[in-house]
């Protein structure tokens, strides 16, 4: 579930009621199920290469052959088919009922629960590795806490936690659904009280080419927008087709980029731990 999620609203957020709901609307649109919501599924697509090589640069480190993986906040099971084919059972959680029933048909090989309390419905230390992949960040801060308590005693000691989540730059960035954190204060709090040490952090900018192609714009859009007549030129077409050759272009330069972008640019970042 992505951070660029197109405000629904100024009410208060709910995650469950806004999550179910995207799932209903979504028509069988996996993309925008879970993706950011209102974005072309071309600009999807790209975000989730990004997403695919910024988890998988992570993962390489590990071997899930025969491992034991949860994802928590699975929605209609992305994920699951990497994990699968890496060698490991994987078991996927969700708060919406709907997700859940989209998933299991999507990946009928993965097990799939509906999440109905804080609590996660298995033992403490049951998984090898325990992983989220932009969901806590849907969520208050301190539901935030309790998520990630809750990740770390179902980890085995000796076993690994993924967190994938935006980043916030100085201060903590709340959006109507979206409550990023800097990447010290996830950090600190998977390593709380000492019971987890962080591995690895890997991180990645969103729509860096396109961000700096719509500010070089700007002003010329202005123009336009003042020049008699130009609300009769019809002009969608062409734009749409330029916006999408740009989103492939910035994918490709997103990717690239992880292996250079300094820390203080970032807009996600994944961080994996070792718990004690």
């Amino acid at each position: 579930m992505m951070s660029e999620d197109i405000h629904l609203g100024t009410g208060e957020y709910e995650p469950q009621k806004y999550w179910e709901a995207r799932a209903k609307s979504s028509r069988g649109n996996v993309y925008q199920a879970v993706c950011a919501f209102g974005r072309s599924d071309v600009e999807n697509a790209a975000m989730e290469k990004v997403q695919a090589a910024l988890f998988t640069s992570v993962l390489k480190s590990i071997d899930l052959r025969n491992s034991n993986v949860m994802e928590l906040g699975c929605g209609v099971g992305r994920w699951a088919p990497l994990i699968l084919k890496s060698g490991a059972s994987y078991v996927g959680v969700d708060i919406s009922g709907s997700m859940i029933e989209i998933a299991r048909k999507r990946v009928p090989n993965g097990l799939f629960y509906k999440l109905d309390s804080d609590k996660l419905p298995f033992p403490d230390g049951h998984f090898d590795l325990v992983f989220s992949i932009t969901v806590l960040h849907h969520n208050s801060f301190e539901q935030q806490s309790r998520m990630i308590d809750e990740m770390v005693r179902v980890t085995r000691p000796g076993g690994n936690l993924l967190l994938m989540e935006a980043v916030a730059r100085e201060m903590r960035r709340v959006y109507f659904n979206t409550f990023a954190r800097p990447i010290h204060n996830w950090v600190s709090e998977v390593e709380r009280d000492g019971r987890a040490d962080l591995v690895k952090v890997k991180v990645a900018r969103w729509w860096l080419l396109r961000d700096v192609l719509s500010r070089m714009f700007q002003p010329a859009k202005k123009l336009v927008n003042k020049t008699p007549g130009a609300q009769h030129v019809r002009l969608e077409p062409m734009k749409s087709m330029v916006r999408n050759l740009i989103v492939r272009i910035d994918a490709a330069i997103d990717i690239y980029l992880m292996w250079l972008l300094p820390k203080r640019f970032a807009t996600h970042a994944a961080m994996l731990f070792k718990k004690r």
